[in-house]
């Protein structure tokens, strides 16, 4: 569905505009978890941990290398066309629940 709209509307970037309604309240009581947790880093480790009771298609991973983190999302759903429209989604919705841990 994704493709279609986004040939519709002749918009490349589709998927990011969508990611901008993804808000971390969307994640339901997770969401309640990560904003109560002590820190962003333990709130984002319980968003990855927990990501897979609400996605079923993809895989959140985290890792951390001295000062640096890494988030990434990988589709495993098999047959999923334009997957780059899915990975815009979880870029733009990832950048709004990282304004809600931290401030814009």
């Amino acid at each position: 569905m994704f493709g279609i709209c986004s040939d519709r509307v002749g918009c490349e970037h589709f998927g990011i505009l969508l990611g901008k309604y993804a808000t971390l309240e969307s994640f339901g009581i997770i969401a309640d978890m990560v904003k109560s947790a002590a820190d962003v880093r333990s709130g984002v480790r319980l968003l990855g941990r927990y990501l897979t009771l609400s996605d079923g298609g993809g895989l959140a991973t985290i890792s951390e290398d001295g000062q640096i983190a890494e988030w990434s999302y990988a589709l495993y759903e098999p047959g999923v066309e334009r997957p780059e429209l899915v990975y815009d989604l979880c870029l733009g919705g990832l950048m709004n629940i990282m304004q809600a841990l931290c401030g814009k």
